[in-house]
């Protein structure tokens, strides 16, 4: 038996700060990405997944020099034109556009610059899952990553719809290296129930696959 003075003197001790989202919003109502933690991040095609991902990325490796891993399931390219766009604000209707149209060609040039000195490492999907896990932890440890992003999750495992068979090296992942871990989730939404509602994430099984949920259609925010 415990006095509850041991649990919160323990719980004290062992808190530690989240790591800044880059959204003032966000970080006062969560208090950031927190290490040892499973964020999802989920909602319906179009809906800021992606956005708010890189927002995170550029946040903590350009703006704050902290050391993060993406997992990708696009290719490196796609995705840099986005970080670009997304960071300096580029509106396009071609995001492949963002360094040739002489109107952001600058200013993306200008974020390349800042990309050189960031701390942001990439692996592909396939690369990610046929990696060891002593491999993977190697390298999180001797290159100090703070967080892991993975691009649409759902492709982890080919596919695997299962939510417990994706989450489960996810969240190991993150307990034992103690680094945030944040993963994209493409939900389906349903027109019986309000927007990514409790019920919901219950009825597609989010609930059980992440310690914290962040849904982009209306902004519900889901704590276990």
């Amino acid at each position: 038996m415990k006095h509850i003075k041991e649990i919160v003197e323990s719980y004290l001790k062992e808190k530690t700060e989240g790591l800044p989202t880059g959204l003032k919003f966000l970080d006062e109502n969560i208090g950031g990405l927190y290490p040892g933690e499973l964020t999802v991040i989920c909602g319906d095609s179009d809906s800021g997944k992606t956005a708010l991902m890189i927002r995170q990325i550029n946040c903590l490796a350009i703006d704050g020099r902290v050391p993060v891993l993406v997992v990708l399931c696009t290719n490196e390219e796609t995705f840099l034109a986005n970080m670009a766009a997304y960071y300096c604000s580029i509106t396009t209707d071609d995001v492949r556009q963002v360094f040739t149209d002489e109107e952001c060609s600058a200013e993306a040039y200008c974020y390349l610059d800042k990309l050189l000195q960031a701390p942001i490492y990439f692996v592909n999907i396939a690369d990610f899952e046929e990696t060891s896990s002593e491999e993977l932890h190697k390298f999180i440890q001797e290159n100090n990553i703070k967080a892991v992003f993975v691009e649409n999750v759902q492709w982890i495992n080919n596919m695997e719809r299962n939510h417990e068979v994706i989450a489960q090296p996810l969240k190991a992942l993150a307990k034992e290296e103690q680094v945030a871990v944040v993963a994209e989730y493409h939900l389906w939404t349903n027109d019986d129930f309000p927007p990514l509602s409790i019920l919901q994430f219950e009825k597609d099984d989010v609930s059980m696959m992440a310690d914290n949920i962040i849904g982009m259609l209306d902004f519900y925010f889901y704590f276990r």
